[in-house]
């Protein structure tokens, strides 16, 4: 179904304007501000609905407007009032008026408003989202589940950098751990019995000087040599017995030995210590490695789900694919594609989402050179399609020339 006539007045810039298309491809050319936007302005307000009417659709200074779209199979009558009303009617070839018009091009027009040239300058996701309603892929929760997985993945590979650091910083190898309690309960026991040696010693001192003591008391007092007698003899066996105690405890013992085993234990015991806690951070990094395996794996059946997917979808180009970033062409971002690559493209996609109204509308035609402006014509006349392209200027290929909001001059496209 292409456009057989389209006539327009009073619409936004257009004055009256009756365009009878002979080719397909239609080139509305003019300067900025002449009405030329305006042209296909009014295919998308006749087709469209209350969505694709601006707020001021009627020209200013007029009270009403009118647009009436032919088609091979359809006519078309939008009318606007300048109280803001709009009416819309839809007749058959046969001049039989459909009773719900606009559910009728709803469903033959859908996407009338999708430009092919748009689409090579959409951001990924959105070029991605339209390839997705164009070919029923929804891998929304694949991605949304590959992008938790990878996201988890990244932090567990953080933490394994660092445990292996840690674990680097641990030796692998060291001496048994010393049990020093029975050295210490040794150094206990030589110290206390070094303590009670040095109190007997201090006793038998002073035995030692009261003895000597009273044998001067002795000889000072000979009156008393009885009494004196008698106590030095006291004094003296208890000399000789203290005397024996003493020298049966034998020399003072010597500890250092012992403590040089402490403190070589404590030494030993630390470089034991570190081992163990290098033990330890190695089950902690087995356990984040085997984690990160895991996740790899989940993002692997990710990927596989979501290659399964696109691969059985139906794409209007052969090539033409999706990445996590966004769109492909022939395994490479569809931005680094070739321009002639994506005009194809994006022409192929138009073509796909306009199957039963077969007109596509690019606005930006001054972009197009005329090596492009061949292949949208190639692809539109081997499909069946009509194209209206918007272009700048007076000069060059021209169906169409606009000026104050008419149309001044009609011509065939040139070959």
């Amino acid at each position: 179904m292409n456009v057989v006539s389209l006539t327009a007045e009073n619409i936004k810039r257009l004055k009256a304007v009756q365009i009878r298309p002979e080719d397909a491809t239609v080139v509305v050319a003019g300067r900025n501000g002449q009405g030329k936007s305006s042209v296909l302005d009014a295919i998308q307000m006749a087709l469209g609905g209350k969505d694709a009417v601006p707020s001021e659709p009627i020209r200013r200074g007029a009270n009403s407007g009118r647009i009436i779209l032919e088609t091979d199979e359809l006519t078309v009558t939008r009318k606007f009032s300048g109280k803001g009303g709009t009416s819309i009617e839809v007749t058959n070839k046969a001049g039989l008026k459909y009773p719900s018009p606009q559910a009728v091009l709803d469903a033959l027009t859908s996407t009338i408003g999708f430009d092919p040239l748009e689409f090579s300058q959409m951001k990924d996701k959105e070029q991605a989202q339209a390839l997705r309603e164009l070919t029923g892929i929804d891998t929304d929760t694949i991605d949304a589940a590959r992008k938790e997985a990878y996201e988890e993945r990244t932090a567990v590979n953080r933490r394994i950098k660092q445990q292996r650091a840690l674990v680097d910083t641990l030796p692998m190898t060291g001496p048994a751990a010393v049990d020093v309690s029975d050295l210490v309960q040794q150094v206990e026991k030589i110290r206390a019995e070094n303590r009670d040696r040095a109190d007997k010693s201090r006793g038998l001192d002073k035995i030692r000087r009261e003895w000597e003591a009273l044998s001067e008391k002795v000889t000072r007092l000979r009156a008393e040599l009885e009494l004196a007698e008698m106590a030095k003899e006291s004094c003296y066996l208890t000399y000789q017995k203290e005397s024996e105690s003493v020298g049966s405890l034998g020399e003072e013992m010597d500890t250092s030995h012992l403590m040089k085993q402490i403190a070589d234990a404590s030494e030993t015991n630390r470089l034991a210590a570190k081992v163990e806690e290098r033990k330890k951070e190695v089950f902690v990094l087995v356990a984040l490695e085997a984690q990160e395996q895991q996740l790899t794996a989940k993002i692997n059946e990710l990927d596989g789900q979501r290659h399964d997917l696109v691969t059985k979808a139906a794409f209007p180009v052969a090539g033409l694919g999706f990445s996590e970033s966004g769109v492909t062409f022939n395994g490479i971002p569809f931005s680094q594609a070739s321009r002639s690559e994506q005009i194809r493209v994006g022409m192929a996609i138009a073509i796909a989402k306009n199957p039963e109204f077969k007109v596509v509308l690019i606005r930006d035609g001054s972009l197009l050179d005329d090596d492009a402006m061949k292949i949208v014509a190639d692809m539109a006349e081997a499909s069946g399609f009509q194209v209206w392209i918007e272009r700048v200027g007076t000069e060059g290929q021209c169906t169409v020339l606009i000026e104050d909001g008419e149309a001044v001059e009609v011509e065939a496209l040139a070959s």
